[in-house]
């Protein structure tokens, strides 16, 4: 067996060697795309109902494959269909804009699961209400 002189055994030295210098360089790690605005903001009161929600994130998703619910405070549920807008989606990658229905006052709280393009899934809430 072939012993550096420091008595360890060469094959360990080695990986101790690899082990450093990878530490050294990290690799960048895949992350979950996070929202970084939004319009209306979380915990927003707006004075009159928005014609539709943007999200935007830190991240390219997939936006056929966005799942989104919007529920009202008395309990009405809203399932909001995907973006299906080519053209937007190509333009602004990183950004959801979600068209929503006539909304009334009260409160309410938008669910959104996105898959980003480096196959990370992100489930949110954002919650607004309109006086």
């Amino acid at each position: 067996m072939i012993r550096c002189t420091a008595g360890f055994p060469a094959a360990f030295v080695t990986a101790a060697v690899m082990l450093m210098s990878f530490c050294m360089h990290p690799v960048p790690v895949l992350a979950h795309a996070i929202v970084i605005d939004s319009y209306p903001a979380d915990g927003a009161t707006l004075s009159q109902p928005p014609a539709q929600v943007i999200l935007r994130f830190n991240a390219k998703i997939i936006h056929s494959l966005a799942v989104l619910d919007l529920v009202s405070d008395e309990g009405k549920r809203f399932t909001l269909p995907a973006p299906r807008d080519k053209h937007a989606t190509a333009t602004f990658p990183d950004r959801l804009v979600i068209p929503l229905p006539r909304l009334k006052q009260g409160s309410y709280t938008l669910r959104y699961k996105v898959l980003a393009t480096d196959g990370h899934a992100t489930l949110g809430i954002l919650h607004f209400r309109i006086r």
